[in-house]
């Protein structure tokens, strides 16, 4: 069984964020869609703390 961990802060009664805890592609896979469709990508934001963070499309720079 795979598990995403993730936890949810409150302030306010309308404001909120969430932390989920991404350890690996299929759980990316899971969570990414469900973020894009229900969620504000303007808002959205990736930390890593390995040298490699995922990437959503091929870019070239």
């Amino acid at each position: 069984m795979n598990s995403i961990e993730y936890t949810e802060f409150k302030w306010g009664e309308n404001d909120f964020f969430i932390k989920v805890k991404v350890e690996n592609m299929d759980q990316f896979n899971v969570i990414f869609p469900y973020a894009y469709a229900n969620g504000s990508m303007n808002n959205f934001a990736c930390v890593s703390l390995e040298e490699d963070v995922f990437r959503t499309g091929e870019r070239k720079f």
